[in-house]
């Protein structure tokens, strides 16, 4: 919609000559506890198979220019499971801001009994990132601020740690530690993104042989930015169908449901619900997930519940 455009170039004409902190957060997913990869790199090559996921999320649908992101993740097992490695790539669009990222993450995993294991992981990013601020100009208006579009390539590391044992887990991780900031003119600076780390745990409750209870929780914290939490239950019938139920502090709430297709495929759909005042008619946000294993073993794959 023009109108929203041109009422950001406006806040933004006002902003002439100051420093600007424009603090964007990474992308967020619904369904990050079955594809763990997409926000800590410890977990490459965990599953002890060759496993494929990708995740497309359409945020607040009906809103121009809402964000959208697509990531593909690979990882798989080397030298007896010991070593992992796993590969990103995420292309993320918010407003004028489209980002790519390629992420590389090799990680180790250390046995500490017979049912649970200690993993180390290292994330080094390739991320190149556009600007369009010039598209945020109406009718040839013309803002010193907004001058030139931005093209940046830039690196970027992290790091991560998960621990797994039969039914708990705990993840710490900031896949990006690096903040970076870009100039779209001689006197205006905007940071774009900051440093994010992540704390993740679930518990699995077996109530029967039918049916399990899963409890979990996600922190996210970035500098200059309000501490966020997720927290979420899933229930699994017969570990083949699984329903999820997680409410944000951003005030959202979001509903999931995975289905285990096959030993090797799993396919889940999300839907965020607004909350309160920032709820808006038509501005859901809908999720699809894919995971792929190719090699399946009875005897050494690692369940992803």
């Amino acid at each position: 919609m023009t109108s929203i455009k041109y009422i950001t170039g406006i806040i933004l004409l006002l902003l002439s000559s100051c420093q600007y902190v424009l603090a964007q957060q990474m992308p967020q997913y619904a369904q990050y506890m079955f594809n763990p990869l997409a926000i800590n790199p410890a977990v490459a090559g965990g599953e002890e198979v060759l496993s494929l996921g990708f995740i497309n999320r359409d945020q607040w649908t009906g809103i121009e220019n809402a964000p959208r992101t697509q990531t593909l993740m690979a990882h798989s097992s080397f030298v007896k499971q010991n070593v992992g490695l796993g590969l990103v790539l995420t292309h993320d669009k918010i407003g004028v801001h489209k980002n790519l990222f390629a992420s590389v993450a090799p990680a180790y995993h250390l046995k500490t009994g017979k049912q649970s294991t200690l993993s180390f992981g290292a994330q080094i990013n390739v991320i190149h990132q556009r600007s369009d601020y010039p598209s945020l100009m109406q009718n040839g208006t013309v803002d010193p601020n907004l001058a030139r579009a931005v093209n940046n390539f830039y690196a970027d590391f992290g790091f991560g740690f998960f621990f797994r044992s039969k039914n708990f887990q705990l993840g710490l991780s900031a896949p990006s530690f690096l903040s970076h900031r870009e100039s779209p003119s001689d006197t205006a600076s905007f940071q774009v993104d900051n440093a994010h780390y992540f704390l993740f745990s679930r518990y699995t409750i077996t109530m029967n042989p039918y049916w399990k209870v899963q409890p979990g929780f996600l922190i996210r914290y970035a500098p200059d930015l309000p501490t966020a939490f997720d927290v979420n239950a899933n229930i699994i019938y017969r570990n083949v169908l699984t329903l999820g139920l997680s409410y944000r502090s951003e005030k959202s709430l979001t509903t999931l449901l995975m289905a285990q297709a096959s030993k090797q495929l799993q396919l889940g759909y999300a839907y965020d619900f607004a909350l309160g005042d920032v709820a808006l008619p038509r501005t859901g946000s809908h999720e699809l997930m894919l995971k792929y294993v190719f090699r399946y073993n009875t005897n050494n794959i690692s369940s992803p519940r």
